[in-house]
């Protein structure tokens, strides 16, 4: 009886055996060959604190093994979150948008208030009125060293508060005293829109000079809302007036009187009025 051989050997990955008819076999060991390079991949993995499910097998890197995640009521609270703190800081920097316009619009108001009195010093002592031209194209001519026989160039840093969203060309955003500019002829002693006399304000720091008035009419070279008797508030809490002797104060509408007169008789109306 024939008792067969068998040889087995490994080598180059490659198992060779011999069977009872003698004949020789030559199998590969990939199988395991690959058993033994995964095992031997797991342990490195292992070792380095990874798991072999994040390895990327088309790039070769290693990601951190999978651990939990947030959930979606998590993700929602950091969403309503940050639109909080969005909306704060919008809210923020419009305010702060808004002071500035607020602060400019003074300085406008300000410099308007001074140009007007140099205005009245280069002419006698004579204010500005709207015959036989506004008061914005005589102060700017003033402002601007036009002479008396060319027509001054619209500025806006001058007549355009920042403060004035409405949309239209060539705003002006201040009205003259209807009082200054001897409206229908309130005032003895001059004609009616030519301007008052300085000498007829007897309280410099209490006679308003101008007013803002953001309105769609109130362009520069027109006789459209040249002048005007009080505050307009254009947000509605608060307003500005610039006042004869150059300085500008800060009106509440909670404080406006509930009889405009009273207004009228302290900060707008001249002696002589009617």
């Amino acid at each position: 009886m024939r008792n067969p051989a068998i040889f087995v050997s490994f080598f180059n990955d490659r198992r060779v055996s011999s069977n009872e008819e003698g004949i020789i076999n030559v199998k590969s060991s990939s199988g395991a060959h690959d058993f033994r390079r995964k095992t031997g991949l797991a342990a490195g993995l292992n070792r380095l604190g990874l798991s072999s499910r994040g390895a990327d097998q088309s790039t070769g890197k290693n990601w951190p093994a999978d651990g939990p995640g947030f959930t979606l009521t998590e993700v929602l609270v950091v969403v309503a979150i940050l639109a909080v703190l969005a909306a704060i800081s919008f809210a923020t920097i419009s305010s702060m948008r808004t002071k500035a316009d607020q602060m400019n619009t003074i300085g406008q108001m300000r410099n308007l208030a001074q140009a007007t009195l140099g205005y009245a010093g280069e002419h006698g002592g004579q204010l500005p009125g709207h015959i036989p031209e506004p008061w914005d194209v005589e102060v700017l001519r003033s402002l601007l060293g036009v002479g008396s026989n060319q027509k001054p160039a619209y500025n806006a840093e001058i007549l355009q508060s920042p403060w004035d969203k409405i949309k239209r060309a060539n705003p002006r955003s201040y009205a003259y005293s209807a009082a200054l500019n001897n409206w229908f002829g309130w005032h003895y002693g001059f004609p009616s829109y030519t301007g008052a006399r300085l000498t007829l304000v007897a309280e410099p720091s209490e006679t308003a000079m101008y007013f803002t008035l953001f309105n769609e009419l109130n362009v520069y070279e027109s006789h459209n809302y040249v002048c005007a008797l009080a505050p307009s508030f254009p947000d509605g809490k608060m307003d500005f007036i610039a006042f004869c002797d150059g300085s500008v104060r800060t009106f509440l509408k909670k404080d406006f009187p509930a009889d405009p007169m009273e207004f009228f008789r302290k900060h707008v109306f001249l002696p002589n009025s009617f």
